[in-house]
């Protein structure tokens, strides 16, 4: 596709599929960001600028929340497949998010974010699910 001026535009072609089985949600967050990564291809979901608004007005006690990206998306960032919920996620010992899955022919996947601070939620190195976040 060609946007105004001639320009390529990249355009999904193909729908997306849907995984079966539920989500499993984990989070790692500061004092800046807060990241929601998903088992659907292992992938983010959803960050959250903790620091920036959505909205910038004059009303005084209005508050439209946190700049959000990714929340709209069909597919999670650096997702590696989104066709199953085969990632399992796990604290790591710097205070990040391990995200592991086994793929057909015993090829196994592991997807490492890290952060400066402490993870919010789990510990003792033993899995765990998080709620998803609320608005």
């Amino acid at each position: 596709m060609l946007a105004e001026g001639g320009e390529a535009v990249a355009t999904l072609t193909a729908p997306v599929d849907q995984p079966e089985g539920p989500e499993q949600e984990a989070v790692l967050e500061n004092e800046q960001f807060k990241l929601t990564f998903t088992s659907r291809g292992g992938g983010v979901k959803l960050i959250e600028l903790k620091q920036h608004p959505q909205a910038v007005t004059c009303e005084e006690g209005h508050d439209d929340g946190m700049i959000a990206l990714n929340a709209h998306a069909q597919i999670p960032l650096l997702a590696l497949r989104t066709d199953r919920n085969s990632y399992v996620w796990q604290p790591t010992a710097d205070g990040g998010l391990a995200a592991t899955a086994e793929w057909p022919g015993g090829l196994r996947v592991t997807k490492t974010f890290q952060s400066a601070d402490q993870l919010s939620g789990g510990g003792g190195g033993e899995a765990f699910k998080t709620p998803p976040p609320s608005h």
